[in-house]
This record gives structure tokens, C-alpha cells and sequence, in this order.
């Protein structure tokens, strides 16, 4: 009877090792995922900022269009008298 708690036991314990040596795997595996999913989202974060900048700097040439515009469609007077407000608006 010994002898056969004995194997129960050693074939518990080689199930638990081998258990414990797939969760270590896993354990691996989804440190990797963790670690590529980190580069990733940085790489995005990086995208989204050069993006992001695009976007105003793109904002900011159409509302200076939009004002060269509006002054040009003004009279010769009112033009010189809007100088000043464009490069404000500008700067």
C-alpha cells in the first residue's frame, strides 16, 4: 500500500512540474506579447503626435489662406489699415 501512495505521489508531483513548467511558458509568452504590445503603442503614441502636428500646422496655413483672402477682398485703404492685424494673426 505504501509503494502505491508512493507512485500517487511521484506522479502528482511529475504532473505538477510539468504543470508548473507550462505556466512558466505561458508565463514567458505573454511577457513577449506584453513587451511587443509596449513598442507598439509607443509607436503609435509617435504617430499620433506627428499626426497631431500635421493637423495644426495644416489648420494654421488654411486660416492664414482664409485671412490673406478676406483681405484682398477688401478695398486698397482697408487693406494697409489690415496689415497689422495679419501679422498678428499670423505670428
Amino acid at each position: 500500500m505504501a509503494h502505491t501512495q508512493t507512485g500517487a505521489f511521484v506522479g502528482a508531483l511529475v504532473a505538477s512540474a510539468s504543470c508548473c513548467c507550462c505556466c512558466q511558458d505561458e508565463i514567458a509568452e505573454m511577457k513577449r506579447k506584453f513587451k511587443i504590445m509596449g513598442h507598439q503603442i509607443e509607436q503609435l503614441k509617435e504617430e499620433i503626435s506627428a499626426k497631431d502636428l500635421a493637423l495644426v500646422k495644416e489648420h494654421f496655413d488654411h486660416m492664414k489662406v482664409c485671412l490673406m483672402l478676406l483681405l484682398l477682398a477688401q478695398p486698397a485703404p482697408t487693406l494697409l489699415s489690415c496689415s497689422n492685424v495679419m501679422i498678428i494673426c499670423v505670428c
